[in-house]
């Protein structure tokens, strides 16, 4: 995906499973990786089964992220993707 700098992508995460309390039992991000950044980058609940994740490109070149959780939901675990700024 081509962005520009600065410009905010979102990550749209759907859990595959359900949580008594989403807000306070999940903790979801990605890993980011670009020109001289890595770094964990945390999203939050969107309420549902929705979760959301933002991240920008600070530098020109290629980014890449792989998602994470606390927890082993398949649908908030392992997505991946690559932005070129």
């Amino acid at each position: 995906m081509n962005v520009h700098l600065w410009e905010t992508v979102e990550i749209e995460l759907n859990a595959d499973m359900i949580y008594q309390n989403p807000y306070t039992d999940v903790d979801v991000w990605a890993d980011l990786s670009g020109p001289g950044f890595n770094k964990k980058v945390y999203g939050f609940w969107d309420g549902g089964n929705t979760f959301r994740i933002r991240i920008c490109a600070t530098k020109p070149g290629t980014w890449t992220y792989i998602t994470a959780s606390n927890t082993d939901d398949p649908g908030l675990t392992g997505q991946s993707g690559t932005l070129f700024a």
